[in-house]
């Protein structure tokens, strides 16, 4: 376990989701990386079922780098890691939180190595509807266990892949002398998921109202 950055990349008017990724797993390619398998992600929301109390949720997800450990993130970005029996846990909760299965998210995709650096490129998807958000992009540095210490390095990559410019995200910038964990990674991917359901969320109220 090193240090992750996950990047939203941009849709193209021109590309196809599809063509999107496979434009960015070929640019992986020839700088190098090796494909070494598939990567998953999900994430379920429950949300407060608790008379007079705000509509809070909690983000149940999973990640395929960590097949025996389930992370439940509350709004206020609290973490709990866990092994899978706290989504037993959640089925008893029902009656305070309700499984909001029509939100729920995952994504696929391919997990490439390089030296140090391992990539995951990935295609969100609103499971409800089958709709792709977004595609997503991990770069995780594998020597260094402080953000701090890999800025660099990260940004160099990442910058080298999709041809531009880029910023160290705020996320890693307030933890920098931190020790990195899988919560960090995680925290990272709901940011975007809720960024792009949220997105996608206004553009169908949008073509509903038109």
């Amino acid at each position: 376990m090193g240090v992750s950055w996950v990047v939203n990349i941009p849709f193209d008017e021109n590309k196809s989701s599809q063509q999107l990724l496979d434009g960015l797993n070929q640019r992986l390619t020839i700088l190098g990386a090796v494909k070494s398998g598939m990567h998953y992600i999900d994430c379920d929301v429950y949300q407060s079922q608790v008379p007079h109390a705000s509509q809070s949720c909690c983000y149940l997800m999973h990640n395929s780098e960590y097949p025996v450990t389930s992370f439940a993130i509350l709004d206020s970005h609290t973490c709990l890691t866990s092994d899978n029996v706290i989504d037993l846990i959640m089925m008893k909760l029902r009656p305070l939180y309700e499984n909001r299965k029509n939100l729920k998210l995952e994504c696929k995709g391919s997990r490439f190595t390089l030296q140090d650096f391992v990539f995951k490129s990935t295609s969100v998807q609103l499971t409800s509807t089958n709709s792709i958000l977004g595609i997503l992009l991990e770069v995780e540095y594998l020597p260094s266990v402080t953000a701090g210490n890999c800025y660099a390095l990260l940004k160099e990559m990442v910058e080298g892949i999709l041809g531009k410019s880029v910023e160290i995200p705020n996320y890693l910038k307030i933890r920098s002398s931190e020790l990195y964990s899988p919560n960090d990674t995680m925290q990272q991917y709901l940011e975007h998921f809720n960024l792009l359901k949220k997105s996608h969320l206004s553009q169908v109220t949008s073509q509903q109202q038109s």
